[in-house]
């Protein structure tokens, strides 16, 4: 996405965010709040975190950080250094929500949807440090469209929220951008039809993805790479399974992957 127009990304996405948060709301009453999710995070914990994860994109907004910003992906490689932090704020929201987590997620999505209109400041001092507000948002949008995917793998048969294909849809694209940027260059192009296709470069290597080069090319579903990128797949197991295509020598994203964690 040129960066021009990433800014007018932002109310989208807000209300990407609120549409999952309310779908969570939605399906919880029946659900089994006890069922394991993560390790050591069941139904309620997870809710509960991204009850924080409504009530934080929209804290964030009100907190103007001074640029520059850091880059998207420095950000969130943050999360595995503070993994300690999220997983007791999320035991302490869920503690003090108890039985009300359907109106919480309710409430956060209401927040979240009211947000939307603005105004944002460009830059968002974030917990980790000055984020573009663009992906502050863009961050969020992922957290709720990563461990929604989660509750599917985990609990298929308690008929879970699905991932909207426009959440979906925006998570990958922010995924490619990330990897692009991390892996400048033309020598592999990364596809994830139909939501989008970015060229990176190969360390060690000057061969440019251009008509008449012989194509490295890696193709994969939206699910499988939103997967592979955040660890819940491994890049042996996936190619194993079927579930990418790899052409040219150059082909293999299994020094890069998991992007983040």
């Amino acid at each position: 996405m040129p960066p021009s127009r990433r800014p007018q990304r932002v109310p989208t996405d807000l209300n990407l965010l609120a549409d999952l948060l309310q779908d969570w709301a939605d399906w919880l009453p029946g659900a089994d709040h006890r069922a394991e999710v993560l390790p050591g995070w069941d139904v309620a914990t997870l809710a509960a975190h991204l009850v924080v994860v409504g009530e934080g994109v929209v804290d964030g907004l009100g907190r103007p950080g001074r640029p520059p910003a850091l880059p998207a992906l420095t950000y969130v490689s943050g999360y595995a250094a503070a993994a300690a932090e999220i997983d007791e704020l999320a035991r302490r929201r869920a503690a003090e929500i108890g039985t009300e987590l359907a109106g919480a997620l309710t409430a956060a999505a209401e927040r979240v949807r009211q947000a939307a209109d603005g105004p944002h400041p460009a830059v968002v001092a974030g917990p980790r440090g000055p984020l573009a507000v663009a992906d502050w948002v863009a961050t969020r949008l992922l957290d709720a469209v990563v461990h929604t995917d989660d509750l599917h793998r985990a609990v298929p048969s308690a008929e879970p929220p699905p991932v909207p294909r426009p959440a979906l849809a925006q998570a990958v694209r922010s995924l490619l951008g990330w990897l692009a940027a991390e892996h400048p260059g033309q020598t592999l192009e990364v596809r994830v039809p139909p939501h989008g296709a970015v060229q990176c470069g190969v360390e060690g290597s000057t061969l440019a993805h251009t008509r008449g080069t012989p194509p490295n090319v890696v193709e994969t579903d939206p699910v499988t790479f939103l997967r592979l990128c955040t660890g819940r797949l491994g890049w042996q197991d996936a190619r194993a399974a079927g579930r990418v295509s790899a052409s040219g020598h150059r082909a293999d994203l299994s020094g890069w992957l998991p992007l983040l964690s």
